[in-house]
């Protein structure tokens, strides 16, 4: 494998060499010739390298190793020495040849290129590595152990030192290296160290000793070994053994005396301590405290290993099986349970077991202790019952906690401020969310309270309205106070209060005592006036004159005197009491009412009624009743008051003397007492059927009534109605006619005569009538007839006259004879 005759000027046995690689490469670094075994070598690259780069069969990390040593050679003609990797015969693995470089001349003695002669070296070069790599580790193991190291020579001088010995021996200002050992140990005053190593070298056998470095004040534990060059020697610095040691004998000095101290605690514990072996269950330790909680001696409870389940209450004895399943699965119990104790009675305890496990894992018993939690138990129930009671409480009262974090700017609200919120449980907002719950008049109050609280630490008590989650707007009182950390704020805490009701029900009294138009005073016990609600024109004094000033110094004494006797009376007797007083306001005397009634238990309100038109009215209706009265004594007819379904109400003396009832007797009564059994419901019905229509009338007919007598007498009744009170009132005058009925009677019955009589005569007159009639028409025709005639006729006219005469007498007898 050649280019341009080159192989004609290298001698042959370079050629066929079995031993030496040789190549040569023109200056732009392609090859111009290989011997064989290069050819053999590196044919798996290539068939034919001529004109091809070296690059070909160099390593990459090589190019420019290689292109060095080609530059030397050619700037100062010399051989140049160089190792570069070639590809194996797998091509993955390299292998390293050395090669010398030299300018290789032509036939005309010009250079022509680079003859490069080399040979295998990967074998040598591996233990090469090898070798340095050994040093290296063993280099590093020296400096990485925890001891000072140093190589002697035969006369003790340091040869050579790990890091860790430079660095701790050259802080005493000694140079390590060929520096004495005797003068870097610094050991005892006679040398003995150093006597130590000597006597090391001459015997060629290993030893070992502590001493103290008095440079370093540090405890050294010194390892001599014989070596070629001399000694080899390592210190390791013992100083904290040292003190572990004497730290551990302090420690056993402290657990023996704390050993006796625990036993003595043990002994005067009231909880039970006690430890049982597994699997066997046997008792291996039991504090003598199990005599005064169940009652049993230590030697009794050790001779016992089921004594525990013994004492258990009935009802609680699947605790034991739970206590060793849970020792067992997870190492440790915890449960509160009943016992028995000593005394017969049911106590709580609290048992605690952990399980104790050897080297290997496996449980070899189990230790536990027994405390008396009665009280505890009991309390927290009570604290159980008190949280439920404050909980409804709250609930009642509907007050909630809330809490801001300033740090974490995270809150927190109680169920019952989420339930004002209308907001579901466990919401906890941050500031800037509860506040958009306000409307913006409170939420501009309520964010100045909490820049004056984070700011100052100042609390506040607020009334605020806001517009709950599902729209609604409520009033609600927010309190609220500084958290603190050491002197800092670090946030809020404070409690919210629903108090729309309540703010109802105030603006509901606001209006009502508004409305009221009664003087209301509060008073103390000595009557000193503590406030007040009055117009200023009621009042006897300016309020400036009277506040905080005693009844004594402003009212007349006698009206101050029975005011304050009223107040204690109420306060002592915690009852209502009544004064009436009479008063001067504004020139004119007026009539008050007061009603004191307890206020706590050292004020009283005092409601003061002014009563002057009243008792006016009063006084009027007296008169007005006393003039009636007087009108109705002066009626002379029996008199009644009824009301609108004829119950009597009131009489005058006339009713009594005519009807022989008295007022008292028949005040209450239905006025159908007074009416016959032969008119049930004449005169109530004769009533009844005017009253609604007529205010005033009479009634046509008589009406019959009884005396209490059983006489029956006729009255005539005028009657009058009034509405007052919205009740109908009816005044009756009932008139005595019982001798006008009788007359009437008479006259009727004399009339039914006269009837009678007039009936029987009527056809008798008529008759003689009818003949004087005849006669005196005959007599008036008869002009021409003689005088005897007539006179025949005037005789027959006076015989008719004398009958009729006659008839009218037996009229008038027959009617003289009814006459009443």
């Amino acid at each position: 494998m050649e280019k341009g005759g080159v192989g004609l000027q290298i001698p042959d046995y370079l050629q066929k060499s079995k031993t030496f690689l040789l190549v040569v490469i023109d200056f732009d670094g392609n090859y111009l010739f290989g011997n064989e075994l290069f050819q053999q070598k590196y044919s798996s690259i290539d068939k034919d390298f001529i004109g091809k780069p070296f690059q070909l069969t160099v390593h990459p990390d090589d190019f420019e190793k290689c292109k060095q040593a080609a530059f030397r050679c050619f700037t100062n003609e010399e051989f140049s020495t160089v190792c570069v990797r070639k590809p194996g015969p797998s091509g993955d693995v390299f292998l390293w040849t050395q090669w010398e470089f030299s300018i290789f001349k032509g036939a005309d003695g010009n250079p022509v290129g680079i003859l490069c002669v080399g040979f295998d070296i990967t074998e040598a070069e591996k233990a090469a590595i090898q070798v340095k790599e050994f040093a290296e580790k063993v280099e590093t193991i020296l400096n990485e152990i925890p001891d000072a190291y140093f190589q002697l020579d035969a006369n003790l001088r340091v040869i050579e030192a790990n890091n860790l010995a430079r660095e701790q021996f050259g802080k005493i200002g000694t140079q390590v290296l060929g520096s004495s050992i005797g003068s870097i140990l610094v050991g005892s005053s006679d040398n003995s160290e150093v006597v130590k190593l000597k006597k090391v070298l001459e015997e060629k056998r290993f030893a070992s000793f502590e001493y103290l470095n008095k440079s370093l004040c540090t405890w050294y534990q010194a390892s001599a070994y014989p070596s070629g060059e001399g000694l080899t020697v390592f210190l390791r610095d013992i100083s904290q053994d040292k003190r572990r040691c004497e730290e551990l004998e302090e420690s056993k000095r402290e657990l023996d005396s704390t050993s006796r101290k625990l036993e003595s605690i043990l002994n005067g514990m009231s909880d039970v301590v006690w430890s049982i072996s597994l699997p066997e269950r046997k008792m291996l330790f039991v504090t003598p405290s199990v005599q005064v909680m169940f009652g049993l001696s230590v030697d009794e409870s050790m001779a016992d290993s089921g004594w525990l389940e013994k004492r258990i209450f009935d009802e609680d004895k699947e605790v034991v099986p739970a206590l060793f399943n849970s020792v067992q699965k997870v190492g440790q119990f915890e449960e509160e349970f009943r016992v028995i104790d000593g005394k017969g009675l049911i106590r709580w305890v609290s048992c605690k077991a952990t399980k104790i496990a050897d080297g290997s894992g496996r449980a070899v018993r189990i230790d536990g202790i027994i405390r008396d939690v009665t009280d505890k138990v009991l309390a927290k129930k009570q604290l159980e019952k008190a949280r439920d009671f404050l909980a409804h409480t709250n609930k009642v009262a509907k007050v909630g906690g809330w809490e801001f974090n300033r740090l974490t700017k995270e809150g927190f609200w109680s169920d019952m401020v989420c339930c004002i919120h209308e907001m579901p449980p466990g919401f906890s907002p941050s500031i800037e969310e509860a506040l958009r719950f306000y409307v913006p008049e409170s939420r501009s109050v309520l964010e100045n309270a909490l820049k004056a609280t984070f700011e100052t630490g100042r609390s506040f008590d607020l009334e605020l309205q806001l517009r709950t989650a599902k729209g609604n707007l409520i009033w609600v009182r927010a309190i609220g106070n500084a958290s603190y950390n050491s002197e800092e704020i670090t946030g809020l805490f404070g409690t919210l209060q629903d108090i729309s009701e309540p703010k109802r029900n105030e603006e509901y009294r606001k209006a009502l005592l508004a409305s009221i138009p009664d003087l209301l005073f509060v008073l103390d016990s000595e009557g000193v006036f503590l406030d007040f609600k009055a117009e200023i024109d009621d009042l006897h004094t300016d309020p400036s004159l009277f506040l905080n000033r005693k009844t004594t110094e402003i009212l007349p004494f006698d009206i101050a005197t029975r005011l304050v006797n009223s107040i204690k009376l109420a306060l002592t007797k915690r009852t209502t009491t009544e004064v009436e007083y009479l008063l001067e306001v504004n020139g004119r005397e007026r009539f008050y009412h007061a009603r004191i009634s307890p206020l706590g238990t050292d004020k009283v309100i005092a409601v003061s009624r002014e009563l002057t038109e009243i008792r006016e009215k009063e006084l009027k209706l007296s008169e007005s009743e006393q003039k009636l009265q007087r009108t109705i004594e002066a009626i002379p007819h029996p008199f009644l008051i009824l009301s609108e379904d004829f119950v009597v109400l009131d009489t005058n003396r006339d009713f009594e003397s005519v009807f022989g009832y008295s007022k008292e007797e028949v005040v209450g009564k239905p006025i159908d007492f007074l009416i016959p059994e032969t008119y049930p419901k004449g005169g109530t019905s004769a009533l009844s059927r005017r009253l609604p229509n007529v205010p005033n009338f009479g009634i046509e007919d008589f009406l019959p009534v009884l005396t209490k007598f059983g006489t029956e007498v006729f009255l005539s009744i005028s009657s009058s109605s009034f509405i007052s009170g919205g009740k109908v009132w009816i005044i009756a005058v009932l008139q005595d006619v019982t001798k006008l009925v009788k007359t009437q009677e008479r006259i009727l019955e004399h009339n039914e005569t006269l009837r009678e009589i007039a009936w029987q005569q009527s056809h008798e007159l008529r008759r003689h009538v009818a003949n004087i009639l005849g006669l005196a028409d005959l007599l008036k025709n008869l002009t021409s007839e003689p005088d005897e005639v007539k006179q025949e006729l005037i005789d027959y006219i006076i015989l008719s006259a004398n009958q009729i005469d006659d008839v009218i007498h037996k009229i008038v007898h027959q009617a003289t004879k009814g006459r009443f």
